[in-house]
């Protein structure tokens, strides 16, 4: 088992008697190793700005794995990944993001989508992130 997250950045857990859905995700998530963050934590750690580097790092990885994935809806992780394009840092992260764009472009249309918005916005993202690799 790998170091956890509290070991790695010397974080410490929340103490305040504010209990909250919040805190009692961060406690739990000092505890996990950075191989164990999912979906759900890594998109609270975006909106939250917590170890945002990290953040970026796994959320890369997670929609190379799966492009339609999300916390709250289908693909939302993808919007956050809009979000943050110019912190995504190295070769191997954009070559990764770079794979998983042209996968999904390639594949969007068989998708199941809830609607056309969805499929539309999805595809919007996915150029904008092609074209921001671009660069």
């Amino acid at each position: 088992m790998g170091r956890t997250i509290r070991e790695i950045y010397k974080m410490d857990y929340d103490k305040s008697s504010f209990e909250s859905s919040l805190v009692s995700w961060y406690n739990k998530f000092i505890d996990k190793t950075p191989k164990d963050l999912d979906v759900f934590d890594v998109s609270r750690m975006l909106r939250q700005n917590i170890l945002r580097e990290l953040a970026i790092k796994k959320a890369v990885h997670i929609f190379n794995d799966d492009p339609y994935v999300g916390e709250m809806y289908e693909c939302d992780l993808l919007k956050r990944l809009v979000g943050c394009l110019p912190e995504v840092r190295g070769f191997r992260q954009k070559k990764l993001l770079r794979n998983a764009v042209k996968r999904a472009l390639a594949n969007y249309e068989e998708y199941d989508w809830q609607s056309v918005e969805d499929k539309n916005a999805f595809f919007h993202n996915l150029n904008t992130v092609k074209d921001y690799l671009k660069k």
